[in-house]
């Protein structure tokens, strides 16, 4: 069976990075200065004498990562083969694993020539000087056809200007809805939600109290309440619907004390504490509650697109819908862009990109999409065609991924523990243990103690 909580199963463990770090944070400033991971252009294709062996972290358990090894395997019998290139594949079945994988051997001198690392964690790998510049390979590589891949999510891979990974896999979390459960509660299922009162109104009207937690059916299950930094960045997709930022102006502190945030958190202890229609986050229940979304008892809920192609095969008898979360002015739905990066240290720079090119040619990106779990492949011309041209759904998530207001997590070094640093205050804004203006501004003033702590600043943190 495929995994629909993608995200959450992936990072459940908390990363380690202030303990292990690359170069250290103080030497970011030095290593832009003396040019470190600013490669030259790409050179000549080599004519090798012998084979060269390229080091490869994929992500994956199950069949997502039985169909990696037989992809690998069939880049070894092809264009490896031709190229005297064989890959050598190093998997890690969970992602924080598999970073502090690469950080420590990064800072052994000996990592992985290419991983897969989320777009956080491309830009604070970047920024320490551990990946290779790309944009020579970029320029010069016809047959890679950069074009192709999609601007927002490619972007979202560079430090100060320049590409230090290639556009992999992409998500976006958007409201799924029981149709059955909308039909009953007397809402016409085609005609979602299109206001954050009309919002309210449908998780009000689909609530039905029991004597208990899980007697109970629920209007909506916020996308998790833990400890995790994806509870910040949750959050942070209402603060910038509602017209706020991360940042303050100069990226020296965590700017989002202010009408949008305070807005956006006194919405959500409504719906909590008030309308009592959200699965709260001292239910008991676990968080996300995702056998409840499946069997009835939950009426919307937020999760990654994956579950579109994924909740047919899991669960067939769900009747299911998807919306984008409503413009307020804002039409920001939370963006997620994964990297095939390659090492700084690669022994051969030429045969790793020769693989990750070939790992991200358009037949790779859709077999991935097809065997890998439902993430969205990154190319013009893959978005251009079926599923995303023809399926309903698709249709309506498509203009998630396209709007050019939809953002990714906050790009920063060591953004996990800047965001977890302010996830306790957001929970108790969520109990109701302290005001709603109170949790953003605790947060915030968390966050902003752990990022001057470590120096802070901007060449350390990419743009709102």
């Amino acid at each position: 069976m495929k995994r629909i909580e993608n995200e959450p199963a992936l990072t459940r463990r908390k990363t380690l990075l202030g303990g292990v770090g690359l170069l250290g944070v103080a030497s970011v400033g030095t290593l832009a200065a003396c040019g470190v991971g600013n490669g030259p252009a790409a050179p000549a294709k080599k004519a090798r004498t012998s084979v060269a062996t390229v080091r490869f972290m994929p992500l994956g358990s199950g069949s997502s990562l039985q169909w990696q090894l037989q992809w690998v395997d069939k880049f070894n019998q092809t264009t490896g083969a031709e190229q005297k290139i064989t890959v050598k594949a190093e998997p890690e079945a969970d992602q924080t694993a598999l970073f502090t994988k690469f950080q420590t051997t990064s800072a052994a001198g000996d990592p992985p020539d290419v991983s897969r690392l989320k777009e956080v964690w491309t830009f604070e790998s970047a920024a320490k000087g551990a990946l290779a510049k790309l944009d020579g390979y970029f320029k010069t590589d016809k047959e890679f056809n950069a074009p192709d891949f999609l601007p927002r999510f490619q972007a979202a891979l560079q430090y100060k200007g320049a590409n230090y990974g290639i556009a992999r896999e992409l998500s976006l979390t958007i409201p799924f809805y029981n149709k059955s459960l909308a039909a009953s509660a007397g809402l016409d299922p085609e005609k979602t939600p299109t206001t954050y009162e009309e919002f309210r109104d449908w998780a009000r009207r689909m609530t039905k109290p029991g004597p208990t937690a899980d007697q109970s059916q629920w209007g909506y299950d916020y996308y998790e309440f833990s400890t995790r930094e994806i509870n910040m960045n949750q959050f942070l997709g209402f603060v910038r619907r509602y017209d706020g930022q991360f940042w303050n102006k100069d990226r020296t502190a965590v700017g989002w004390s202010a009408q949008p945030a305070y807005d956006a958190m006194d919405y959500l202890v409504t719906l909590i504490q008030k309308d009592r229609s959200v699965i709260p986050p001292d239910s008991g229940l676990p968080s996300p509650w995702s056998s409840g979304r499946t069997t009835g008892k939950v009426g919307m809920w937020e999760t990654t697109t994956t579950g579109i192609p994924n909740y047919p095969q899991s669960t067939p008898d769900l009747k299911f819908g998807v919306f984008l979360w409503p413009k307020h002015p804002n039409n920001n739905q939370n963006l997620a862009s994964v990297s095939s990066a390659i090492a700084q240290g690669s022994k051969d720079l030429d045969a790793a990109w020769e693989f990750a090119k070939w790992w991200n040619s358009p037949e790779s990106q859709m077999g991935f999409y097809n065997n890998g779990g439902g993430n969205t492949p990154a190319r013009k011309s893959l978005f251009e065609a079926p599923p995303f041209t023809t399926d309903p759904l698709w249709k309506i998530a498509m203009p998630g991924y396209t709007s050019p207001d939809g953002r990714t997590r906050p790009l920063a070094v060591r953004y996990n523990e800047l965001a977890e640093a302010m996830v306790p205050a957001l929970i108790d804004g969520f109990k109701g243990k302290i005001p709603p203006k109170q949790a953003v501004d605790d947060s915030a003033a968390a966050g902003t103690a752990f990022w001057k702590s470590i120096g802070g600043n901007a060449d350390m943190a990419g743009s709102d």
